[in-house]
């Protein structure tokens, strides 16, 4: 006789089987197709996917060096939360980092609804029900727009999957319950007016900018590198408006001339999108290329150290000691002063040159270093 206590195991129907076995099936597949991302498919991390962990635990910034395996995703839903991911990728080679980070979203948001409501994280029990309190949960931790477009990725989810026949039919007429917010940028009413113009300076702060700008400068002096940097910057956003991360990664060989149609000759700048559409170029408009040209020369020249130094760095002398401007010319094996340790470190001599050395942990006292123990 059947002990009282002893577990009692359900019975699944041919259509559960069938589900279980199309989404091993799946797993199995897309972790052993090939790809042109070399990830290690037991880790919680991919290199140029994201982290496959809980809501609660999401990094930010500089990259963990271990992630405790009970902030990984729940055991029963990591692999299938890796394969829809890798499947997606597959599909769509040319997929951009915010789809990505939406994808992990919508499962972690996922994870987190099976657990609540059904105790386990098992992916052949997601159902309408879940759906719905995945969307809710995004629109509760995430912005409107962001939680719109969570439940918008699990529409995706659902319907992708609902075809493949891993969930049931029923999760293809999920509806995301979370509406997209009103788009200030694009209205044309008194809010979305009030909004951009609380986005923009003042008059006073753009003409103060623009006679910043129309200085002239002495670019040997350091100490106006910051101001010929941030009017140049924004000089070159007016000639072509692009995004501030492109503007700080800008090649050297910025600029390139063409002839139009009508023959006169047109100024471009060579830019690369921060969003992963590659490199492409923006025209300036005729009357702002002198604005274009005077902010690139400055910014060339204000960097040219440091380009220097990245050059250095890359080549095959990069063990020897950086010879910068101020660096002393002596040889490498010869003692120096304390003087000539402050300048080749970058410090100014006339600075108090026992408490510089103190700070960086060095002693002020002549002949104990070289430019190859430096």
């Amino acid at each position: 006789m059947k002990a009282p206590d002893a577990a009692v195991k359900r019975l699944k129907t041919k259509d559960e089987l069938a589900r279980a076995k199309r989404l091993a099936d799946f797993i199995s597949s897309t972790q052993e197709h090939k790809w042109q991302i070399e990830v290690d498919w037991a880790e919680p991390y991919w290199r140029e996917v994201g982290y496959f962990v809980k809501q609660a635990y999401t990094p930010r910034g500089k990259l963990p060096q271990v992630i405790p395996q009970t902030q990984w995703l729940h055991s029963a839903f990591i692999d299938f939360a890796k394969a829809y991911v890798k499947d997606g990728r597959l599909t769509n080679p040319s997929a951009d980092r915010t789809l990505n980070i939406r994808r992990l979203q919508s499962l972690r948001q996922l994870e987190t609804a099976l657990l609540t409501n059904r105790n386990i994280a098992d992916p052949l029990q997601i159902d309408l029900q879940t759906l719905n309190v995945a969307a809710e949960t995004a629109a509760k931790l995430f912005a409107p727009s962001s939680a719109h477009h969570i439940g918008a990725e699990l529409k995706i989810f659902a319907d992708s999957l609902a075809r493949k026949g891993i969930l049931p039919p029923i999760c293809s007429h999920f509806v995301n319950p979370n509406k997209q917010p009103a788009n200030v940028t694009h209205a044309i009413d008194a809010k979305a007016d009030a909004v951009r113009k609380a986005r923009l300076p003042d008059d006073d702060a753009i003409y103060a900018i623009a006679d910043i700008f129309c200085r002239e400068f002495d670019l040997a002096d350091d100490t106006c590198h910051k101001d010929v940097l941030t009017t140049s910057t924004i000089a070159l956003l007016m000639c072509a408006p692009s995004r501030g991360e492109e503007v700080l990664r800008l090649p050297v060989n910025l600029t390139i001339e063409e002839t139009d149609r009508f023959g006169d000759e047109q100024m471009g700048l060579r830019l690369h999108a921060s969003k992963g559409f590659g490199a492409y170029v923006k025209w300036v408009w005729k009357e702002m290329a002198p604005v274009a040209e005077r902010a690139i020369s400055r910014v060339k020249m204000i960097t040219e150290e440091a380009r220097a130094l990245a050059r250095h760095l890359e080549g095959e002398d990069r063990e020897q000691f950086f010879r910068h401007s101020n660096c002393p010319k002596v040889e490498e094996e010869l003692p120096l002063t304390t003087k000539q340790v402050c300048l080749a470190l970058g410090y100014s001599p006339s600075e108090d040159a026992y408490g510089t050395l103190r700070g960086v942990g060095l002693k002020a006292k002549d002949g104990l270093y070289t430019l190859k123990c430096l």
